[in-house]
């Protein structure tokens, strides 16, 4: 006994290819295509975040050829979706009216989906609240380590489970600006004492020693919380933090220290442009 085959609209293949690689074939019964497909769609988003999220790899340009590669990858398997349904439309009977309005509902929906598909993704809000988010820095506070364009990721889960560490580099909101982000780093902890003299910090009355050399900046006297002779006592659970560049910078010198609370995460490392591509580890 032979069961005639289901028609198949070709254009609702690419609406769900463009969903999800491998779900236009899935829909046409191509099981095998869409497992590969699928399977290398995951094994590379795998992959991609694995390199993002790892403190310790830097982005190169390597990791742009893959994203190239993924465009072409998926615009292959659209096509491929579309050609595969009408492969097995062959044979297949179907009321033109029918044909006519399946086809006119998937062009729409697929319009719909490329128009306002980015607004529909919850999951892309969810990403950027809780797992990382990429910043461009629009000053030269941070400079040499943040210049005027850098792109750079910040890991908003990264104080989940532990406090935030002198030298680190932390996005975080003031108060009084709450719309506005800043990219500062830690020199004062909770519960010290913090006075700059010198040129140099102070931490409880020791000068603050750096892990490395790479960078030895100059610390100024300035604003409120910054003056010539004045030790700042930073009460528990709040941060002091300055800008590399601290000549320029505002900082913890003029709006005083931040809680653990206004502190978004931790930037580690720049992805863009490519020739400033590197780690953010601690001084």
């Amino acid at each position: 006994m032979k069961f005639q085959r289901k028609y198949k609209e070709p254009w609702l293949a690419i609406l769900f290819s463009l969903i999800l690689p491998g779900a236009g074939h899935l829909f046409t019964a191509s099981y095998k295509k869409a497992t590969l497909y699928l399977f290398s769609y995951v094994i590379y988003l795998i992959s991609s975040f694995y390199v993002i999220l790892n403190e310790h790899i830097r982005i190169t340009g390597f990791f742009y050829i893959g994203i190239l590669f993924l465009w072409i990858f998926w615009v292959f398997v659209i096509i491929d979706s579309y050609n595969v349904a009408k492969i097995h439309n062959i044979g297949c009977s179907i009321n033109p009216q029918k044909k006519k309005s399946i086809m006119t509902l998937s062009i729409i929906l697929m319009l719909f989906i490329l128009l306002f598909g980015d607004e529909m993704i919850y999951q892309k809000r969810l990403i950027k609240s809780n797992i990382l988010e990429g910043y461009r820095i629009a000053s030269d506070t941070m400079s040499p380590t943040l210049i005027i364009n850098d792109r750079f990721f910040v890991k908003k889960y990264a104080y989940s489970n532990s406090l935030p560490e002198r030298g680190d580099i932390v996005a975080f909101k003031k108060n009084k600006a709450p719309k506005k982000v800043f990219v500062k780093r830690i020199i004062g902890l909770p519960n010290e004492a913090l006075e700059i003299k010198n040129n140099k910090i102070y931490i409880d009355g020791k000068i603050l020693q750096t892990p490395t050399k790479r960078y030895q900046n100059k610390y100024y006297n300035a604003g409120e919380f910054g003056k010539e002779g004045e030790s700042i006592y930073i009460p528990s659970g709040e941060y002091y933090v300055m800008g590399d560049n601290s000549q320029i910078s505002r900082d913890s010198r003029y709006f005083g220290t931040i809680s653990r609370d206004q502190i978004l995460g931790k930037a580690y490392k720049i992805y863009w442009p490519i020739s400033r591509s590197k780690l953010l580890q601690r001084k």
